[in-house]
């Protein structure tokens, strides 16, 4: 099957699991949705899992890939935080059907689906407790329990999925800048602010 036509299946999936949820979502609607039989779906997707498993994998990785990039740049821990806050906001308003899934459908992946996903959620925390690390090692940021602080920053940003609206009196550049300052100001050292 051509890639673009297996894109059209997770783009409906995303539009139905994010609308119905992943359980009210049967096959036939997606292959439905999309124009095929449940037959022609499974020749791309071995199961409704598997395709829900294949919306994270795209989420994740992308997720993954852009933290990469700020985390392991020459900024300054302070500026990476900054960048890192504004880019997790900018994402999950941009992304909010993907966004919805990835925070409310975690429980139905099982198996080594589960694993594979739970280990790449681990690495997206642990490079963003390395940029508060940074921080604090370089002396920009008070010692805290990196865990909880980089936990309550990533559920922050999170939240946005779950009350932002694209119409709303607040830009998502707003919203991030906003978090964004909440974030560095929480963390920098008295005397050390960078406005």
């Amino acid at each position: 099957m051509r890639p673009s036509r297996k894109n059209e299946i997770l783009a409906a999936a995303i539009q139905l699991f994010s609308a119905k949820g992943y359980h009210a979502t049967s096959v036939r609607d997606i292959a439905a949705a999309v124009g095929m039989s449940k037959a022609g779906l499974y020749s791309s997707f071995s199961s409704k899992e598997n395709l829900l498993e294949q919306i994270y994998y795209t989420i994740i990785d992308g997720m993954l890939e852009r933290l990469n990039e700020i985390s392991t740049s020459d900024l300054d821990p302070v500026e990476k935080l900054r960048q890192a806050v504004v880019w997790q906001v900018a994402g999950t308003v941009e992304h909010i059907p993907e966004m919805t899934i990835y925070y409310r459908e975690r429980h139905n992946l099982s198996g080594l689906a589960a694993e594979r996903i739970a280990r790449k959620r681990r690495a997206y925390e642990a490079m963003l407790e390395s940029i508060i690390e940074e921080g604090i090692t370089a002396g920009d940021f008070r010692p805290v329990d990196v865990k909880v602080a980089a936990f309550g920053i990533a559920g922050m940003c999170a939240w946005t999925y779950r009350w932002f609206q694209p119409q709303g009196r607040l830009s998502a550049e707003s919203v991030g800048a906003l978090y964004a300052d909440i974030a560095v100001r929480g963390l920098v050292r008295v005397g050390l602010r960078k406005e």
